[in-house]
């Protein structure tokens, strides 16, 4: 079967059909969280450097992740997971797919 390409907030993502007909409404991109949101992470589409710096601060699938504000000028937002506070742009936050808890 061949993999359906889906366009999150600006990226191309490779899922297979059968992934994207398991995602329910819940499941969303992480700059779709609004502030005080939390959710757990499902996956991470990002580039190698960005996703190894996450999740060496903890960011993995599973973790719990909260949307604690969005800077002034719209980027980057400020979350908070594992006892860590970061700053995550938004071009890396949409390759973060995340399910409302």
């Amino acid at each position: 079967m061949p993999p359906l390409r889906m366009h999150l907030f600006g990226r191309s993502c490779l899922y297979w059909e059968e992934d994207v007909d398991a995602m329910d409404q819940t499941v969303m991109p992480l700059t779709a969280l609004k502030s005080g949101q939390t959710a757990a992470v499902r996956t991470m589409d990002l580039p190698q450097a960005a996703e190894k710096r996450l999740r060496d601060l903890g960011l993995i699938p599973g973790a719990r992740i909260c949307l604690e504000l969005i800077c002034p000028l719209g980027d980057p937002g400020i979350y908070t997971f594992q006892d860590t506070c970061a700053a995550i742009r938004s071009g890396d936050a949409a390759g973060i797919l995340v399910e409302l808890v």
